[in-house]
């Protein structure tokens, strides 16, 4: 179930004043049912303002987002100037949904959030954040009202009338489905490494290559290098006459435990070209 608040702010006898359409923020939280101070959740966050979030190092799986950090994130947006903010809470959902609905594993046809995919991919800014304190959300409507000096408007206080129904998609604009190409799979006894891209190109002195034809569904794609263990792994892919020369892409990856997920998981520590 989800259910949608409002907030807006406009500075009366400013430029702003007359405008019938104001720079909207778009913040969905995934809220977990119960409130123990352990526990976190995901938030994903975007605007019709660009430039608003650089990529920030710091919001990996391992990570837990604090209020103030969130402050940091949420401040520079809000003080840009009028706007209004649609404040999403979703109270079934966490980030393993995303990870077990959302198409991650190769079959982004079957995402069960394509509508905030496609949001997120056309937004001029946007900023997830995997795991948020749950006193940070559970702070964050109050928070929104003192920096926008404006009370929330309950889009829809029945939490059950939002279920009967879809309603509107936030964005209606038709986006053409990308190519979806089969991933690289490194195998020993099972499949161990999987890459996936929708396209894959490299530039050496303003020359660029499209490499995407020449690794995803090529049966000769030499992997030599290529190993994996229950430490680290890596990947290794070699292209002949590449820039007139033999290269070899390296993507060096370590298993690690993130206590966030309770699980391992391996990440990419570097990427080296040889």
């Amino acid at each position: 179930t989800m259910a949608a608040t409002v907030l807006s702010s406009m500075r009366i006898g400013t430029p702003w004043a007359p405008a019938l359409w104001l720079p909207l923020i778009l913040v969905v939280v995934a809220a977990m049912v119960t409130t123990a101070a352990e526990h976190q959740v995901p938030l994903v966050m975007w605007s019709s303002d660009r430039d608003l979030w650089a990529p920030v190092a710091d919001t990996h799986e391992g990570h837990i987002t604090s209020d103030m950090q969130l402050s940091t994130y949420l401040d520079p947006a809000l003080e840009l100037g009028p706007r209004n903010v649609l404040l999403f809470l979703q109270d079934k959902l966490s980030i393993e949904d995303f990870t077990a609905y959302g198409g991650v594993f190769g079959n982004k046809q079957d995402s069960a959030f394509s509508n905030l995919e496609n949001a997120l991919d056309l937004a001029p800014s946007s900023l997830v954040l995997p795991a948020v304190d749950w006193y940070a959300v559970s702070t964050l409507t109050t928070y929104l009202q003192e920096k926008l000096g404006a009370s929330p408007l309950h889009v829809t206080r029945d939490v059950a009338m939002v279920a009967g129904g879809l309603g509107r998609q936030l964005l209606q604009k038709q986006v053409a489905s990308p190519v979806i190409h089969p991933p690289v799979s490194y195998n020993d006894t099972v499949p161990r490494i999987l890459f996936w891209a929708q396209n894959f190109s490299v530039a050496y002195k303003d020359q660029w290559e499209d490499l995407t034809s020449h690794t995803f569904g090529v049966q000769t794609l030499n992997m030599t290098g290529s190993f994996w263990n229950d430490s680290f792994a890596r990947l290794s892919l070699t292209y002949e006459q590449l820039f007139g020369t033999t290269v070899t892409f390296k993507f060096i990856l370590a298993n690690r435990f993130y206590p966030v997920s309770a699980r391992y998981w391996f990440t990419m520590e570097s990427f080296e070209i040889h």
